[in-house]
C-alpha cells in the first residue's frame, strides 16, 4: 500500500520533464535557451502554487516546506535545503531569492543528486551549489541507506525502509564547518531539514549558526517515527530549539498555529502523519513573521 506521502512525491518530478534534454547529447544551443525559460517558468507556477496553498487538505498543505520558502524568502537572501531530495524546494527557493541570492543543497543520494545536478544545469541555476553530501552533528564518513522502491535516503540502518538496501559510503559535513570552509560571510536566512529523522543532528552541527546575532529561520520535517530510528523525538529536537529563543508553528490552512510539544504536532499519534515546523526566533525573525501574518491567520 502506498502511503499519500509516497504517492504526492510520485509527481515531484513532472515539472522537471524537459530537463532530460540535457543528458540526452543535445547541442549547448539547441536547449538552453528553451530550458532556461522553462525553468523561469516552472519556479514562478510552483512559487504561485505553494504561496496560495493551492495544494492543501482538510487538515492542512502538502508540502509545507515549499510554502514557506515561498512566503518568507526575498531576493539576495541565503537558502541551505539539507536532504533535497530531487530538488523541488530548491528550485523555489531559487525562484524566490533570485540572481543576487544563493541556495545551498545537500543531498547524499548519488541518484538524486544526479537530478538536481541536470536540473540545475538545464535551467541555468547558477544561484543553486550543491553538495553530494550528508549533513550531521560530525564531520566524516558514514553509511547510507538508500530504500529500493521509497524516497528519501537515511543514515540509520535500524529504519524499516533500508531492508535490503546496500550501504553506500558518503561524506557528512556539518553547517557550521561547511560555513566556516566556505568563507560565507551572511548568516543563512531559512534552513530546510529533511533527513528522514536526523533532524536533531542536523542542528547539532549548526549550534554556532542558531547561536549567531542573526540566526537562520529552520523549517524541519517532524515525525517521531523516524526521530527514533536515531534514538531520538520531536521534543528533543524542539528543546534544542528553543535553548536558542526559537518559538514554533505549524501551518494548518488557513492557520498558522502555535506549538510547544511534539503533541501539539500530532495529536492521534498516528506513526503515518507528518508535517514541517517552522521555529523562529521572535526577537530576530519580527519582520518576517509580520509577512506570515499578512498571509495566514496566526492563531493564539
Amino acid at each position: 500500500m502506498v502511503s499519500l506521502r509516497e504517492f504526492l512525491r510520485s509527481f515531484r518530478r513532472l515539472p522537471f520533464v524537459p530537463f532530460w534534454l540535457a543528458e540526452r547529447g543535445y547541442s549547448h544551443l539547441a536547449y538552453q535557451p528553451a530550458m532556461a525559460l522553462w525553468g523561469d517558468a516552472v519556479g514562478s507556477t510552483l512559487s504561485i502554487v505553494t504561496a496560495r496553498c493551492l495544494l492543501r487538505s482538510k487538515q492542512g498543505v502538502y508540502m509545507p516546506a515549499a510554502t514557506f520558502a515561498s512566503v518568507l524568502l526575498r531576493p539576495g537572501d541565503l537558502f541551505v535545503d539539507v536532504g533535497a531530495y530531487d530538488g523541488l524546494v530548491s528550485l523555489i527557493a531559487a525562484h524566490a531569492v533570485g540572481s543576487t541570492g544563493h541556495v545551498y543543497s545537500f543531498e547524499p543520494n548519488p541518484e538524486a543528486f544526479a537530478v538536481i545536478e541536470s536540473i540545475a544545469r538545464a535551467y541555468r541555476l547558477n544561484s543553486i551549489h550543491l553538495e553530494n553530501c550528508a549533513v550531521s552533528a560530525a564531520e566524516g564518513t558514514a553509511f547510507l541507506y538508500v530504500p529500493q522502491y521509497a524516497p528519501g535516503a537515511t543514515l540509520s540502518e535500524k529504519s524499516p525502509k533500508t531492508r535490503g538496501a546496500a550501504p553506500r559510503r558518503c561524506r557528512v559535513r556539518t553547517l557550521g564547518g561547511y560555513w566556516r570552509q566556505q568563507g560565507i560571510a551572511a548568516q543563512p536566512t531559512l534552513v530546510k531539514i529533511d533527513v528522514e529523522g536526523a533532524e536533531f543532528d542536523v542542528l547539532t552541527g549548526a549550534r554556532e549558526l542558531l547561536a549567531s546575532p542573526m540566526p537562520p529561520m529552520v523549517v524541519f520535517e517532524a515525525s517521531d517515527v523516524n526521530a527514533s530510528m536515531f534514538g531520538r523525538t520531536v521534543d528533543d529536537v524542539l528543546k534544542m530549539l528553543a535553548t536558542f529563543g526559537y518559538e514554533f508553528w505549524v501551518l494548518r490552512y488557513p492557520n498558522l498555529v502555535p506549538i510547544t510539544r511534539a503533541t501539539d504536532v500530532n495529536p492521534s499519534r498516528d506513526p503515518e502523519l507528518w508535517t514541517d515546523v517552522l521555529a523562529l526566533n521572535p526577537k530576530a525573525h519580527e519582520t518576517r513573521f509580520q509577512t506570515l501574518s499578512r498571509r495566514f491567520r496566526v492563531a493564539a
